[in-house]
């Protein structure tokens, strides 16, 4: 839809971007960084091309923005349009206020873009295995994936890693984080969300702002789906009846991704012990896998709990390979935990309590590490550190 015409189509203003010695500084900041960058990276597909590809791609986000009061004031704004970008300042202003954290100028600008999608993930991963390739970068650390904000790039970079033998996916993405570096606008790829699952992206990427582990994606993922579900329904004051329906319907959902995340670890498992030799033979494997195990399963879970909405819909037609699958785990491996230990250690405690929980048990996982850095035992990830404690296995 045409925030003026109301047109189904929305298209960024096509005119040149201001502030253009602003722009020339940023560039070259971004061209020093990508020197730095290589300098400590020499090896992978990180370039100097790539790096400044994607800053000239977020530069020209940044500059197109246009202030939310300016496009509010505008007579003719598409109603719907008008309403979310209003909405959002709203799920902004609850989000600080409930952490009790100081607001910043987070989505106070709005980005008209030219695609329905504002940027593109590749995810890649060996035929015999169900791993994501790493993709390393100085001071954020490593990523499962490679993001491009130009699809033409993105469909080039997904041909190269497929001469290499690699099994790609290509997904587009409608919101992201810079996590900080850069003051992030409301783009217009959110508006094909409802109110609530708007809400929910925009908790989530909010989230990344306030706590977001480097190195670490599967868990930062992970915590930011739980928390911004349970901001949500703070956010909505939902009814105790519509509280349950809630909890049912998401309980079934979460059964549905349980199931998902145990049979694509089988599959890996099986991928492991077989270790196919060649892409055909992990072809001829995967299609075995999908017909008659995943597949079926899958429809019997969603008849038995009578699930005829998009989850099952969109799961039985997903393009199912091992970059998906590694993709799938990298989002909701983690969740059952997050919820166990909620429940083990601050079930009587608010959502905000439990974060300074995770916050604190950050600051002993430092200086965790920081002990045992010099005595012989092994570096473990946050992650690990954080959901030991459900199951006892260190004493904290």
């Amino acid at each position: 839809m045409d925030p003026i015409n109301n047109r189904l189509i929305i298209r960024a203003p096509n005119r040149a971007p201001k502030r253009t010695s602003l722009v020339f500084v940023r560039l070259l900041i971004i061209a020093l960084i990508a020197f730095m960058v290589i300098m400590a990276f020499s090896s992978g597909c990180t370039s100097i091309s790539y790096i400044l590809e994607q800053g000239v791609g977020q530069l020209s986000i940044q500059n197109r923005a246009i202030s939310n009061d300016k496009i509010l004031r505008r007579p003719l704004l598409n109603p719907e349009v008008r309403r979310k970008i209003s909405n959002i300042g709203k799920y902004k202003e609850f989000f600080f206020s409930y952490f009790n954290r100081q607001a910043n100028k987070i989505y106070s600008k709005t980005t008209f873009l030219e695609n329905s999608a504002v940027s593109y993930l590749v995810i890649a991963s060996n035929y015999y295995e169900i791993k994501s390739k790493q993709h390393c970068f100085w001071l954020v650390g490593c990523f499962p994936y490679l993001g491009f904000f130009d699809k033409e790039s993105a469909l080039k970079y997904q041909r190269e890693l497929e001469k290499k033998k690699y099994v790609t996916w290509l997904r587009p993405v409608y919101a992201y984080s810079s996590l900080g570096y850069f003051e992030d606008n409301i783009l217009s790829s959110f508006f094909v969300y409802d109110d609530e699952n708007l809400a929910e992206v925009i908790f989530h990427e909010l989230f990344h702002t306030v706590f977001f582990i480097k190195s670490e994606v599967e868990l930062n993922e992970n915590l930011a789906n739980y928390f911004s579900q349970e901001l949500v329904s703070l956010f909505f004051n939902y009814s105790n009846q519509q509280k349950q329906d809630r909890l049912v319907k998401q309980q079934q959902k979460d059964q549905v991704k349980k199931i998902l995340v145990e049979m694509i670890q089988r599959f890996a498992q099986t991928l492991e012990r077989n270790k196919p030799s060649n892409q055909i033979q992990s072809n001829l494997m995967l299609h075995e896998f999908l017909s008659f195990e995943l597949i079926p399963r899958l429809k019997a879970q969603c008849n038995e709990f009578k699930l005829v909405n998009k989850i099952c819909d969109l799961y039985l037609k997903y393009e199912w390979n091992n970059a998906s699958m590694t993709e799938f785990l990298t989002y909701e491996n983690n969740q059952n935990d997050i919820i166990k230990l909620r429940d083990k250690y601050s079930q009587t405690e608010s959502l905000a309590q439990f974060l300074s929980f995770i916050e604190r048990k950050y600051a002993e996982y430092n200086d965790y590490n920081g002990n045992t850095r010099n005595s012989g035992v092994n570096k473990i990830s946050f992650k690990e550190y954080l959901f030991s404690m459900v199951d006892n296995n260190l004493k904290h």
